[in-house]
């Protein structure tokens, strides 16, 4: 599967941090992305390609696939680790 098109979400920490590079380290070319791009771009130095993208925003997520389309003209994988944690007692948590 190297050389398979790699886009994660959320690269920034933890889960997403560990698959990008395990990913880029087994050939596949990774497009890491993170709310904030300067958070991630160490993994430029590891063979990733990095984006800005908050997931919750519409025009990002157009702007991060079209340019994955231009330059590589295709995604084999997405894998969608952006999360936010929010520590509260539930009854506190209200829309």
């Amino acid at each position: 599967m190297s050389g398979k098109i790699v886009l994660i979400t959320g690269c920034s920490s933890g889960i997403g941090k560990a698959l990008a590079l395990e990913f880029s380290k087994n050939e596949f070319k990774v497009i890491a992305t993170a709310r904030k791009k300067e958070d991630i771009l160490y993994l430029e130095e590891k063979g990733c390609h990095v984006e800005q993208l908050d997931v919750t925003n519409h025009d990002e997520q157009l702007r991060v696939v079209k340019n994955i389309f231009k330059t590589f003209g295709k995604i084999d994988i997405l894998i969608n680790n952006a999360g936010y944690g929010l520590m509260a007692p539930t009854i506190d948590l209200q829309e």
